[in-house]
């Protein structure tokens, strides 16, 4: 009873505003009727918003209007203003209520929206809480309301008259869609925590892209010079090895072996230096690889969870996170790419460089083998050069005798034995 009372108060006012304004017959009653809507503010509405039919990024979805059904609300600091042209000018009015309004199935047909954040009053989950709202509307219905304290105030002040003008104007240029976006990402953050928190996850990823890509872009450049590397110590070892088969063909030539062996040293230590180079590039190339493959799939799995959330949550590819989601999305793909041709190179190179590696171990053991020839050779000719040394006190002696029709030698050994000496004598005559 005391709900219908008010009503009758309200309607009561409106009607004495109207009938002030706009007098019976004429244009002017027309003009009142000017589809100029109206522009709300509260303080702060806390109730169970239903945004159930609400689909975002829907082609056709939202066309200039948005519906908004609060099942219950509490509305805290009312004002209701509206621009009525009259045969007076333009006139404000204003509608404000500094109590509690309370109101049950209030829809409206929104234009333009604003909202500061959301608060933490009402019941969790039941109830939402949005502090600073504003909005326009064109159409605004309630199957009840209670508006206390009331008060309803005209003016034709030019200055207020543009107030007006001005926040309505900026209303209906602000992204509606986006606007209602993001108060369903904030109330659905809030509400379910956990996936709430992928939503922001999914920001630090998009964050985290550059970087990711960087990491992408300095692997190809580390594998890029591994390759030269690799060619460098393969040049090395090809000439390294046609060295070596050259020097297999100097057995037998000690000296000039050994000036061989000593020039394959110095190949050899430089081909050294050059599988060292390769072997450190491809091993950062493999660590930078690791980390970039562990990052992009965390990543992949952060998006693929948001996707999921999102089609939950009514917010199609279209909508503006779906957006943002599809091109984080294209960007690890192609990033993807990079990384997997990074891997099959990697592998490649891993299996080059152990090739080489067993070539090398061929080559430093025909090198051993030639040094060891050399040894072997010196070994020989010292046997030749050196004279026999004699036992303790023996001696011996050698005497050659020429004769012109031909060479007679004979070989005197004298040996020792205590105090007998026997002295065999032995001649070849050659005639």
């Amino acid at each position: 009873m005391i709900v219908r009372k008010k009503m009758k108060i309200v309607s009561l006012v409106f009607l004495l505003v109207m009938v002030f304004c706009f007098p019976l017959g004429g244009t002017d009653q027309a003009e009142a009727t000017a589809p100029d809507g109206f522009v709300i503010h509260a303080d702060k509405v806390v109730g169970t918003l239903d945004l159930g039919g609400i689909i975002i990024g829907v082609p056709g979805g939202l066309i200039g209007e948005l519906p908004i059904a609060f099942l219950q609300a509490k509305i805290y600091g009312l004002t209701l203003t509206k621009l009525v042209r009259t045969g007076h000018g333009t006139m404000v009015l204003t509608i404000k209520s500094n109590d509690i309004v309370h109101v049950n199935f209030m829809n409206a047909r929104v234009t333009g929206l604003d909202i500061g954040g959301l608060c933490f009053d009402g019941i969790p989950i039941i109830e939402q809480c949005l502090k600073d709202v504003t909005l326009s509307a064109v159409n605004l219905t309630t199957n009840n309301i209670q508006i206390p304290n009331m008060s309803v105030e005209t003016s034709f002040d030019p200055e207020e008259v543009s107030q007006v003008q001005s926040l309505a104007e900026s209303l209906s240029q602000q992204d509606l869609e986006k606007e209602v976006e993001n108060l369903i990402l904030a109330i659905h953050e809030l509400e379910n925590g956990k996936e709430g928190n992928e939503i922001e996850t999914f920001k630090e990823v998009q964050k985290d892209i550059p970087k990711l890509q960087e990491q992408a872009d300095q692997i190809a450049i580390l594998i890029n010079e591994a390759e030269q590397q690799r060619q460098q110590a393969e040049n090395q070892a090809d000439h390294l090895e046609k060295e070596i088969n050259q020097g297999k063909e100097l057995i037998g030539k000690p000296d000039e072996l050994k000036e061989a062996v000593q020039t394959l040293g110095k190949q050899q230590k430089n081909l050294t230096i050059h599988m060292e180079r390769f072997t450190v590039t491809l091993q950062k190339a493999d660590e930078f690889l690791q980390e970039a493959k562990e990052s992009l799939e965390a990543k992949e799995k952060v998006v693929k969870r948001v996707s999921e959330i999102l089609k939950k949550w009514k917010l199609a590819e279209s909508s503006g996170i779906g957006k943002e989601v599809a091109d984080t999305k294209r960007k690890l793909h192609a990033i993807g790419e990079k990384v997997w041709k990074s891997y099959e190179i990697i592998d490649k190179l891993k299996i080059q460089k152990q090739t080489l590696n067993d070539r090398i171990d061929q080559m430093n053991g025909s090198i051993e083998t030639l040094i060891q020839n050399i040894d072997k050779q010196r070994e020989q000719n010292e046997e030749k050069v050196l004279p026999e040394k004699p036992d303790n006190g023996n001696e011996s002696t050698s005497t050659s005798i020429e004769s012109s029709e031909g060479t007679t030698e004979t070989k005197i050994r004298t040996k020792k034995i205590g105090m007998v000496t026997t002295i065999p004598i032995f001649f070849a005559v050659f005639m």
